[in-house]
């Protein structure tokens, strides 16, 4: 009576720990503070894979908490905040909200990781978009459209999309936190229907069995990289 993929998931979790302890110095291996702190960077990766793949639905993005100082996992910046949507690759969007006051507010583009679909090792980075040099109307809304080519005869403003990219990611930075006001998003698919239908099992079996390859990918980044800077 089981679930396809679940088994899988289960030993990815049980495993995972020891495959972050193997990127550290014998040394740190055998330290009690250090092995408890292994485990709670493995958990914090199972998290922040979990709720990717919670709102992996790329017809129908929604920005949600991404890596952070609770989900501290690729060694996030202190005082960023970050979140990141799902998108369809090819796919066109409509960005709209408060642009708010923050001196930093960018959307990078992420390509395919290690197990999704097209995935393939890159040089450098992706466009980032910058929500400051949106124009806005008097109160403060901006509206974006991002797509792999400008609309025939649109004149607003607009953002280009790698075709391959698959998600995008949410960077936002204040100076002073309790007298800047921050953004609002809200995302929608504009080149298919607006209707959502049921996801299917395939589809949920597929983010079940991406799970591990994303939980290992993330919680071994960049550990043991302070060591060797050393």
């Amino acid at each position: 009576n089981e679930i396809a993929g679940w088994s899988e998931f289960s030993d990815a979790v049980r495993i995972l720990p020891a495959q972050i302890l193997a990127k550290l110095p014998l040394s740190m291996q055998s330290d009690p503070q250090i092995r408890q702190e292994v485990a709670l960077l493995a958990l914090e990766a199972i998290t922040s894979s979990a709720l990717d793949a919670l709102a992996s639905d790329g017809d129908h993005p929604v920005f949600v908490a991404s890596i952070s100082q609770t989900l501290n996992v690729g060694q996030p910046n202190a005082d960023t905040i970050y979140r990141s949507a799902t998108i369809t690759p090819g796919g066109s969007y409509r960005l709209r909200g408060l642009r708010g006051t923050l001196p930093i507010v960018k959307i990078g583009q992420v390509g395919p990781r290690p197990g999704e679909p097209g995935w393939k090792a890159e040089k450098g980075q992706r466009a980032y978009f910058d929500i400051n040099t949106l124009k806005v109307d008097k109160q403060g809304r901006y509206d974006v459209l991002l797509s792999p080519t400008r609309p025939a005869g649109y004149t607003g403003d607009w953002w280009p999309l790698d075709p391959t990219t698959n998600k995008l990611l949410l960077r936002m930075v204040s100076s002073d936190w309790g007298k800047e006001h921050d953004p609002t998003f809200a995302i929608e698919r504009t080149d298919i229907p607006v209707s959502r239908s049921r996801v299917s099992a395939a589809v949920l079996e597929e983010r079940l069995r991406r799970l591990p390859t994303a939980a290992k990918f993330i919680g071994t980044l960049l550990v043991g990289q302070v060591e060797k800077l050393k």
